[in-house]
């Protein structure tokens, strides 16, 4: 018995040292909205990361000022930082990075202890045995389950990384919209005091008995159309502007000037020979590489598990009294089931990787060449109106101004010509909105650079 008191007690320190205790986390979304209210894009970890992110190789941050306010390079550095989407996604991209590190450990030891009692009338009835037994892996499918675990870690930071990417695409296209949404609002108001100054001109011709009242009405009308436009566009515009803010991750009272911008990306389209290199290093197809390689990474793995590994066992035991040392030696032998279901399912999903990454560059080849000619016709449209089209419509406004101060004043041909020319000008301001996000669409589709900013946040 006493040798069986000193075997156990070391075992039992074993497992009570190799255990971890549970640590309770409790949710507290007072104490995170107490964060969100606090959130400031000038604080000093938001500057430390933007000087970080212009460090890194293929990054182009601009400088970093938010003292007098946002413009569109440095509202993306604080949606990189606060935006609550790419926070988790990037604790997602952690799972398998942690559980990759703990990959390639040994099976636990297993205890087991087997008794018996002598029925006959005996000193020493009893006959027990103890044996520690461990699994040593000859096969390499620890090996093989460590190269999986880091093939599926590196596919989950890419794809955090492509979260990011969208992120600043989503954020530059809304940024775009609500700088188009500032710029209309002010060409309304322009527009409406012009239709001032023609209803209160207008309006003393009616008094005079130079035109009728139908006529005066119709520059009422519309004046009061567009009064009811520039006030459902101010508040899309407060709304547009909310959005931007839960894309940054701010507050919705979070104190920031928002500096518009509808200048498109100098991005240089490439040559024919380029784009192949382009797409097959864009980050999709990166991701889609990445899970390939995680299908291969698990064939490999299946297959490995089907060669034995040796289970080695060595104890203390007695018998009638006589203490003994009890030794095994096991295996599992692959002749049944020699794991044929998990090798067949990770070559079927082999081929599907390979499917889903073939797929994913012919969506790019087509998305490339569809958003290019979208491009090119963005600017031709953008070419005609500035060109053709505004120039038309501004000898025409004059004509009609010239036409009023020689006192030919014709009520029709005045308000058609204020209109047209308000709605040109909106018109070539849609074509500049669209020729932007294209642009910023077909950068983000020659752009392959992936720098890894979620691994390296401070």
């Amino acid at each position: 018995m006493r040798m069986k008191s000193v075997c156990c007690l070391p075992l039992a320190g074993l497992m009570l040292f190799g255990c971890q205790a549970y640590q309770p986390d409790s949710l507290d979304l007072a104490r995170h909205d107490a964060m969100l209210q606090g959130r400031n894009p000038a604080a000093g970890a938001v500057m430390d990361y933007a000087r970080h992110l212009a460090s890194l190789d293929g990054h182009t941050t601009a400088t970093y000022d938010p003292t007098d306010g946002l413009a569109l390079p440095e509202a993306e550095v604080v949606a990189l930082f606060f935006n609550p989407t790419l926070r988790h996604a990037r604790l997602q991209a952690k799972v398998p990075a942690v559980a990759a590190e703990e990959a390639d450990r040994w099976e636990d030891p297993q205890l087991n202890i087997d008794g018996a009692r002598i029925l006959q009338s005996i000193d020493k009835p009893w006959v027990l045995g103890g044996m520690l037994s461990f699994t040593i892996p000859i096969s390499g499918r620890l090996g093989a389950a460590k190269q999986q675990a880091l093939a599926e870690a590196d596919a989950a930071t890419l794809r955090a990384f492509m979260q990011e990417r969208q992120v600043v695409l989503d954020l530059r296209s809304r940024w775009l919209e609500w700088a188009a949404l500032q710029q209309r609002m002010e060409l309304t108001r322009q527009y409406l005091g012009e239709l001032d100054a023609m209803v209160e001109r207008v309006e003393k011709l009616r008094q005079a008995g130079e035109i009728d009242q139908l006529d005066a009405r119709l520059f009422r009308i519309e004046r009061t159309t567009r009064r009811g436009e520039l006030r459902v566009l101010e508040l899309q515009e407060r709304e547009a502007k909310l959005a931007l803010k839960s894309l940054m991750g701010l507050s919705p009272s979070a104190s920031v000037r928002l500096l518009p911008t509808l200048s498109p990306p100098a991005q240089p389209l490439p040559t024919t020979e380029a784009v192949r290199a382009l797409l097959e290093g864009h980050p999709r197809m990166r991701v889609a590489k990445t899970e390939y390689a995680v299908a291969e990474r698990t064939l490999d793995t299946e297959i490995r598990k089907q060669f034995p590994d040796i289970t080695v066992g060595v104890g203390p035991g007695t018998e009638e009294g006589d203490s003994r040392v009890l030794f095994g030696l096991g295996m599992t032998l692959p002749i049944f089931n020699a794991n044929r279901r998990a090798i067949v399912e990770a070559k079927a999903n082999r081929d599907v990787a390979r499917a889903a990454a073939e797929a994913i560059y012919e969506e790019l080849v087509g998305e490339l060449a569809r958003t290019r000619v979208a491009h090119e016709t963005a600017q031709v449209r953008l070419a005609l109106l500035k060109d053709e089209l505004i120039p038309l419509v501004d000898q025409q406004l004059a004509d009609a101004k010239r036409l009023a101060r020689l006192g030919e004043f014709q009520t029709l041909i005045s308000l058609e010509a204020y209109t047209k020319a308000f709605e040109t000008k909106l018109e070539l301001l849609e074509a500049t909105l669209k020729q932007a996000q294209i642009a910023h669409q077909l950068q983000s589709l020659l752009q392959n650079e992936l720098t890894p900013v979620a691994e390296k946040k401070p």
